[in-house]
């Protein structure tokens, strides 16, 4: 078969799971049937010049002459567009990770976009992007810069899925050749220097093979890790290394499936979603705060929200989960499922049981009950897992741990993430956590009961050997409490060392004296004081500390 067309179709091709043909040219993209006829076209203001990628929830995606990001639904009907400022003929293709963001120079920038069409962020190099970048399996983006007609250098760029440059590496000539990634990690190019490079992960040089011509192909690999390019004097090379094949990466290897160059669009599947608290006085009536659907690859995010009345003790605790997010990568689910996720932790104490101690104070604790599209309901006792060795990700924001938590810096190592198993204890396997200067995450490829524990160390509130040089008083501990709770309270040093005079009181929410805990003088130290609430009712309270001309408040939560 073939199919005739007014201009010339001068990029790569892709194809769907369904046989769907995607090319695109200088002014139109179209979608062709494995029979060789027209599915649909779509005409543009510019020439697409690069090559048509399929993302997550059948998007095909292209870029145009006059700076225009454009992403098709399967169907032909354009979705959105970002102007990516403007282009350099040449680009071959964007990128595309495993959340389904996706990545593409535009002159001497680099977009990163999200699926739905906003921008996330944009890296300036120091010259012109001359290749489609690849994308590793931590997520480090690397592309090739360079121009012959500017003496500003060539180099190959890792960028940190943050937007950061991570590391580049300086060739004698353009880089035209699309970097490879193999299974060790090992990046491959080429450079019109005649030379074919092998870069450590960490941006050093492993080797380089020289040629007699410049290397203007991009390299493919096999899984006994012979390797072939080829150069501008029409020499196939063969090479043999030591990476058995493709990384297990997003870009160019979509899905974990070695049939394919990443533009091969894999089934996605679609997640409906109901967030709800518990109704403490019938457990069979939760009550939904927010539902949704999505697809892998996008994000459930929590939003602000106020709690209903009789849950109104709890508004700090769910303050702490706004803006937390839940992420399921492309490729992820065997099926489409909806989730039921429970936030438990509202109709307990906030005191949880630890692995390795029981003074903790529990930051999150979440049934997930999962329906699956074919198989019905899963049950909480058991495990519900993730494809392959996909991980969903719970990302919440460390302000909100230091908010909650009445603290100016985190101690990593009291983060405590643990799956509930079968309520009889608590299960590390197929969980992880990382830390960076925005969120704490849990990584977990299999679903059941998710707890967050903070281990409070008397070191977290106050260096007790230390005379401290401003006053403090600090968030109570544990919080919510039942029955009694702890107070810690700083008095500063003076040019005298004098003693002052010291209240710290106790008020219920209108604002009535409640207890005295402290009504003394002291000298300059840190202290510690118990409050027991066995006699009083459920519900907020606050503690105020006066001292010379120093006043603060805090609230506390609780709940017999």
């Amino acid at each position: 078969m073939k199919i005739s067309n007014s201009d010339n179709f001068n990029n790569f091709l892709s194809v769907g799971n369904d046989g769907t043909i995607f090319l695109s040219n200088s002014g139109q993209i179209v979608a062709v049937n494995p029979d060789g006829t027209k599915k649909w076209e779509n005409f543009t203001n510019g020439g697409l010049n690069s090559s048509p990628v399929i993302g997550i929830d059948g998007l095909v995606i292209s870029n145009s002459t006059y700076g225009g990001l454009l992403a098709f639904l399967y169907d032909g009907n354009l979705k959105w567009t970002q102007n990516t400022k403007q282009n350099v003929w040449g680009n071959p293709s964007a990128a595309i990770d495993f959340f389904g963001n996706i990545y593409i120079g535009s002159a001497d920038i680099l977009f990163a976009i999200n699926p739905n069409g906003t921008k996330k962020w944009e890296f300036n190099s120091i010259t012109y992007i001359k290749t489609a970048p690849s994308i590793g399996n931590d997520g480090t983006v690397y592309f090739g810069v360079g121009n012959a007609e500017y003496a500003i250098g060539y180099f190959l760029y890792a960028i940190t899925p943050e937007g950061t440059e991570k590391w580049k590496f300086s060739t004698k000539g353009e880089i035209n050749s699309i970097p490879l990634i193999g299974e060790d990690g090992t990046i491959y190019f080429g450079s019109n220097d005649k030379n074919f490079y092998a870069l450590n992960p960490d941006g050093t040089l492993k080797w380089k093979f020289l040629t007699n011509e410049p290397i203007a192909s991009s390299p493919t690999i096999q899984n006994d890790g012979t390797i072939y390019f080829g150069c501008t004097d029409g020499i196939l090379y063969a090479i043999s290394t030591n990476s058995k094949g493709l990384a297990d990466s997003p870009w160019p290897k979509a899905n974990k499936d070695i049939r394919n160059s990443g533009n091969a669009v894999n089934a996605v599947n679609k997640i409906n979603y109901h967030v709800s608290l518990p109704n403490c006085e019938n457990s069979d009536d939760p009550i939904e705060i927010f539902s949704g659907n999505i697809y892998e690859g996008n994000k459930i995010e929590f939003p602000e929200y106020t709690l209903p009345s009789e849950l109104s003790v709890f508004q700090n605790f769910y303050n702490f989960l706004t803006g937390l997010e839940i992420i399921f990568p492309v490729g992820s689910l065997k099926e489409n499922i909806t989730l039921n996720l429970n936030l438990n932790l509202f109709c307990e104490t906030g005191i949880g049981d630890n692995p390795t101690t029981d003074e903790i104070i529990e930051l999150l604790s979440m049934y997930i009950q999962v329906i699956r599209d074919t198989s019905g309901v899963h049950d909480l006792s058991d495990y519900y897992y993730l494809k392959d060795k996909f991980e969903a990700a719970i990302k919440i924001p460390l302000a909100n741990i230091k908010n909650l938590l009445g603290l100016t810096e985190i101690n990593n190592a009291n983060l405590l993430s643990y799956l509930n198993k079968n309520e009889n204890g608590f299960d590390l396997e197929g969980m992880r956590s990382e830390v960076d200067s925005l969120f704490f995450t849990i990584y977990t490829n299999q679903l059941s009961s998710i707890n967050l524990d903070y281990k409070l160390n008397l070191t977290d509130i106050a260096d007790i050997n230390k005379i401290p040089e401003e006053y403090a008083l600090y968030q109570n501990y544990p919080n919510p409490f039942n029955p009694s709770t702890k107070i810690k309270y700083s008095i500063p040093i003076n040019e005298k060392s004098e003693t002052r005079n010291v209240k710290l009181i106790v008020y219920d929410v209108l604002g009535k004296e409640i207890e005295t805990l402290v009504n003394e003088t002291k000298s300059p130290g840190n202290y510690e004081v118990t409050f027991d609430a066995s006699n009083l009712s459920s519900g907020i309270y606050f503690y105020r500390i006066q001292c010379s001309d120093f006043t603060e408040t805090k609230k506390m939560f609780f709940i017999k």
